[in-house]
């Protein structure tokens, strides 16, 4: 396992990133990647760089993460691509802008839109560009406190164990 799982999230930096990407690291039950903030067919670009949530991809983002808490703890990682075959896996870097000012945003959303409360959740912007493009990644710890739920859909999600078929 990369040692950007085992650092501290404030010692996390941009080379790390890279190295999930380089090795081709893949998604299991504690990593997950998303290529950019979810948003409905149709409504992609409608707030692309604005540094606004919709209330869409904050919902879809925090069931990552009540599911995450609800089960064994895990990582999300919102701007690396992944592949299509199974495992997915890391395939390129796509910066989310303003990732530093968005990763604040979802602290607050977290704070807001979980309950019971998720206290532990760390979320950093990691920018690999002077403007502050980069990466959003969340560390999720396993909850004492389970079941979370989304206030916003009142449901409870959790984070099943995959088995590799052979």
């Amino acid at each position: 396992m990369p040692t950007l799982f085992s650092k501290h999230i404030d010692d996390i930096v941009f080379s790390d990133i890279e190295g999930l990407v380089q090795d081709q690291y893949p998604e299991t039950d504690l990593v997950e990647f998303k290529k950019e903030l979810p948003s409905k067919k149709g409504q992609e670009d409608q707030n692309k760089g604005s540094g606004i949530i919709s209330d869409y991809a904050r919902d879809k983002l925090l069931k990552e993460i009540v599911a995450f808490a609800n089960a064994y703890g895990g990582h999300l990682i919102v701007g690396i691509e992944e592949t299509d075959d199974h495992p997915r896996r890391a395939r390129s870097i796509t910066a989310i802008p303003k990732c530093a000012d968005l990763a604040e945003k979802f602290k607050l959303q977290i704070r807001d839109c979980i309950e019971p409360a998720l206290s532990l959740v760390g979320v950093r912007g990691i920018a690999m560009d002077q403007d502050g493009s980069g990466v959003i990644i969340f560390r999720i710890p396993q909850s004492r406190a389970a079941p979370h739920r989304l206030k916003t859909l009142k449901e409870c999600y959790i984070h099943t164990r995959t088995v590799a078929r052979q």
